[in-house]
């Protein structure tokens, strides 16, 4: 508590210098400073008051929304009668939540106010990157807390590397996660992520039949963590060879047709049962072949590792000697990460 009144000096008179003033009896005018939806009293918005006043029973507006003052309340939570210039207020009484950082008008009717909206009042624009055509797109509904919360997610989720799959947020809002989210997901094959906010049990219900994935989070970095993960499951994928081991032959138990038993260490890595085989002789290569079976100790094993022996039921043309070199690998699909 060291300082406030030398700030408040400072304010004065910075505010003398700039030869700022207001006037009490004009209408009210300001901007929008927060928003979010209460489940029982219905949209609310934080209101810095700039000019004028805001009272209980004004007709307010802004570009997105517009509604009659219901009541208002300051920022220590208690009921107030009117707003005054710099003073920010919550505000219940809009027909949707207005966007962070609109200017609000008190205007004499509801036509007046109705006249001056740009948007619908149920939405708001959304930014979006442009999408080359066929492009891979991992298509979301986003719904959170407070607009403050949405326009940071947004930039957060459209900020993310956009090269093997592009980012769609096909709807985004303010509240509970609802049956109409839930529909518009079902439409456009989206899923949808919501921040410290709610399913209503209904929408619940309804997206389990329709197969529709809900994830809620409370923290940013793991919201984005999520949809970087379902980014890279939406990336094609392909097989690659991987070399897991090599093997040094000692003896050859049993030759058959296209079958051999042998006998061998391992020197590098793992030999895995129904790994593939390279055969090589003096460095060279000689053909392939197929694990059948794998056995340590005269016991069938799933894998063998680097410094063990092992016996060796192999498939394949090639005439297996003792020295001979035997490499391994399996096929995996590749796993690609979103970079940044």
């Amino acid at each position: 508590k060291k300082g406030i009144s030398e700030l408040l000096e400072m304010i004065l008179l910075m505010a003398d210098l700039e030869h700022k003033s207001v006037d009490l009896d004009k209408a009210g005018e300001g901007v929008v400073i927060e928003s979010s939806m209460d489940p029982r009293r219905g949209p609310l918005a934080t209101l810095l008051v700039q000019n004028g006043n805001v009272k209980v029973g004004d007709v307010i507006a802004t570009k997105s929304a517009i509604g009659k003052v219901r009541t208002l309340q300051d920022f220590q939570g208690e009921s107030v009668q009117a707003g005054l210039p710099a003073m920010p207020v919550l505000v219940v009484g809009f027909e949707a939540c207005p966007q962070v950082g609109e200017t609000f008008h008190v205007l004499e009717s509801e036509e007046v106010a109705r006249a001056q909206l740009a948007v619908s009042p149920l939405g708001r624009d959304i930014r979006e990157i442009p999408i080359p055509q066929g492009a891979k797109t991992l298509d979301l509904v986003l719904k959170v807390d407070m607009a403050g919360s949405l326009e940071v997610l947004e930039s957060a989720l459209l900020s993310l590397p956009q090269e093997n799959v592009f980012v769609r947020l096909v709807g985004t809002g303010v509240g509970v996660i609802g049956d109409k989210d839930v529909r518009l997901a079902q439409g456009t094959h989206a899923r949808i992520i919501g921040f410290r906010t709610q399913v209503d049990p209904t929408a619940g219900d309804l997206a389990q039949r329709e197969g529709i994935v809900i994830e809620t989070f409370d923290v940013i970095y793991d919201l984005i963590q999520k949809v970087r993960t379902w980014m890279e499951q939406e990336i094609v994928q392909e097989l690659v060879t991987v070399d897991i081991g090599t093997l040094s032959v000692l003896a050859v138990f049993l030759t058959e047709k296209n079958r051999k038993i042998i006998g061998g260490k391992v020197i590098e890595g793992e030999v895995r049962k129904r790994s593939q085989m390279k055969i090589f002789r003096n460095e060279e290569e000689l053909g392939t072949g197929k694990i059948i079976n794998l056995q340590k100790n005269k016991k069938d094993v799933d894998a063998v590792t680097k410094g063990e022996e092992c016996g060796i039921l192999y498939e394949g043309q090639v005439k297996i000697q003792q020295g001979d070199i035997i490499k391994f690998s399996v096929q995996e699909l590749s796993i690609r990460k979103i970079s940044g």
